[in-house]
């Protein structure tokens, strides 16, 4: 899978399309997401820059459950 910054020098919007200024662009904000889910048939090249609260709430709110 890409780094971080490897996706962004690919694309350099985030999942909902807002532009990541270069300041902004590090580990405690962004995560790399899939675009397709993999189990969906998506893969580990096809990636974009998320959030990380939006990257990973489904996973802590299931958790919690």
């Amino acid at each position: 899978m890409p780094s971080i910054e490897e996706v962004w020098m690919n694309n350099h919007n985030d999942a909902d399309g807002n532009i990541i200024p270069i300041s902004q662009l590090d580990s405690g904000t962004f995560d790399r997401g899939h675009k397709i889910a993999k189990s969906k048939g998506g893969s580990n090249t096809d990636v974009v820059l998320q959030k990380k609260r939006d990257n990973r709430q489904w996973q802590e709110d299931y958790e919690h459950i």
